[in-house]
């Protein structure tokens, strides 16, 4: 970047105004996590974070990648699009970053990753990121990546497949008396933040509603809101204004926000 040419460590050709590191990821929601945290980190060095996706305006987008970028993050749709239109030049890109492998093949984007992955310069660096590795992600692994090397994260003390100190409970309940259950937990000594997790959109919406006509601060996360209201859910969740966040999966990983103490699954 600009501030290396400054310092001497690289010359004013080796700058150009596509991007030179690619991150894919799942949802809007990482999308918009991963951008702030890198333009934190590349702040000092005035380093050019873009996110791309869906649900947002074309038109800024492409101006800022006219403007010049050195880092995209997107997900893969919009991606798509932008590459398609030769609004996006992938031609420099020197690493490629798939975050969340797994959650990418839950929600069946492969085929997308892999057409932006034929977009790219085939000497490149490449690495996935993901919280499990099923057999597709390694078959991905060993197609696109050469002697890749395969680092685990965790403490050496903890075996199991949650952090050691996640205590777990098990509710037996039927359908009826589950918003109750619900309630009921959400009025425990010293809860925090806490998240509920629904399998299906329709759920996630009637349980935030439920959870509010008890006069629970809730909101409601997923696919059917507008990105705006999504975004807005998550703001109010991070202040605190509203302590119960009602999701489906699209935010399981998008979701970085300190101090929640329960998470429920609900169904």
């Amino acid at each position: 970047v600009q501030a290396d040419v400054a310092a001497g460590r690289a010359t004013a050709e080796q700058l150009c105004e596509s991007p030179q590191a690619l991150i894919v990821v799942p949802t809007r929601e990482l999308c918009t996590q991963v951008t702030n945290d890198l333009q934190t980190a590349g702040k000092v060095r005035n380093v050019r974070v873009l996110a791309v996706y869906g649900g947002r305006a074309y038109e800024p987008q492409v101006e800022a990648l006219k403007k010049g970028v050195d880092i995209v993050v997107g997900t893969p749709g919009r991606l798509l699009d932008l590459a398609g239109q030769r609004k996006l030049d992938l031609s420099k890109v020197r690493a490629l970053v798939l975050d969340e492998a797994d959650e990418m093949l839950d929600l069946g984007f492969l085929p997308d990753v892999e057409k932006i992955i034929t977009m790219l310069p085939a000497k490149r660096q490449t690495l996935l990121f993901s919280a499990t590795m099923p057999g597709q992600v390694i078959s991905l692994a060993r197609r696109y990546m050469s002697q890749p090397t395969h680092i685990r994260a965790a403490a050496p003390d903890d075996t199991g497949a949650t952090v050691a100190n996640i205590e777990q409970h098990i509710f037996r309940a039927h359908s009826p008396d589950k918003v109750e259950l619900v309630s009921r937990i959400l009025q425990a000594d010293g809860r925090g933040l806490t998240l509920v997790f629904c399998r299906t959109k329709r759920t996630a919406a009637k349980v935030a509603d439920e959870l509010e006509s008890r006069g629970f601060a809730s909101g409601a996360v997923h696919g059917d809101l507008g990105q705006g209201a999504r975004e807005q859910a998550l703001r109010a969740f991070r202040s605190g204004k509203v302590d119960v966040l009602v999701a489906t999966d699209v935010a399981a990983r998008g979701i970085d926000v300190d101090d929640i103490t329960h998470v429920i699954n609900y169904q």
